[in-house]
């Protein structure tokens, strides 16, 4: 009966491990286990969640968006500069991206840089009725074009 019981418990560990490991490709797992830690105040544990995340999801854009925010949040601005790049890479309409890039250059007394990222989130705003559809970021286009000013604020 106690072998039983014990052969049971252990089957349901292993169910348990089997569904753990199910969502490890999925970003709302990280994501889940990364705000969790930062809600206990546990910044850097937040930090290893999300970027354990990028390494089975490497194209997340919202783990890459978080994990800027927590260096953020950690006062860590060359990192959180960083990490809002890449958000830019995997989506360069990622309004979001501008702006935390531009209120972290606030934060680095970079007061240029930021009204650049903030008139480039305001282009690429979805509300904007002037926004242009279908970027390519790689088209050689017009030394006025967003494009242009875009890839000079990236640099």
């Amino acid at each position: 009966m106690e072998i039983a019981l014990m052969l049971c418990e252990k089957k349901l560990e292993i169910a348990s491990l089997k569904v753990q490991l199910a969502g490890m490709d999925k970003e709302e797992f990280w994501a889940k286990k990364a705000i969790l830690s930062m809600r206990e105040g546990l910044i850097s544990t937040s930090v290893d969640y999300y970027k354990q995340g990028l390494r089975n999801i490497p194209m997340s854009e919202m783990l890459t968006f978080n994990l800027a925010v927590s260096f953020e949040k950690m006062r860590k601005f060359q990192n959180c500069l960083n990490w809002f790049h890449i958000c830019l890479l995997i989506n360069p309409h990622s309004v979001d991206a501008l702006y935390g890039l531009a209120l972290t250059c606030l934060k680095l007394e970079m007061f240029e840089k930021a009204l650049e990222y903030i008139e480039l989130a305001i282009e690429d705003h979805p509300l904007n009725p002037q926004r242009e559809e279908g970027i390519d970021l790689n088209e050689d286009m017009s030394p006025l074009s967003p494009n242009k000013k875009r890839q000079a604020v990236q640099k």
